[in-house]
């Protein structure tokens, strides 16, 4: 059996491997995006990219299973005090 660690925000960070033996997902430790894989016969997780900065929105595989696509950037929000609002 494995685990999926807690930071995967399920489903739409999480695809099949090209194989069908497992699952890649996006885990973000620090505000930086990761994708990983692990292997549904209980084998090793296998880090598969290696970013330093950023965050990843999004993630699928190429209809032939070679290549990996993906969004990536940072992400930016405002914050409004508003005071005595009537």
């Amino acid at each position: 059996m494995f685990e999926v660690p807690r930071m995967v925000a399920l489903p739409n960070l999480v695809r099949w491997t090209p194989d069908g033996r497992g699952i890649a997902y996006i885990a973000t430790r620090g505000g930086v995006s990761n994708i990983w894989s692990q292997p549904l016969d209980g084998g090793s997780l296998k880090q598969l990219t290696d970013f330093k900065t950023d965050r990843i929105f999004s993630f699928d595989w190429s209809p032939d299973g070679k290549w990996l696509v993906l969004a990536r950037g940072t992400e930016t929000s405002d914050v409004i005090l508003i005071k005595e609002f009537r």
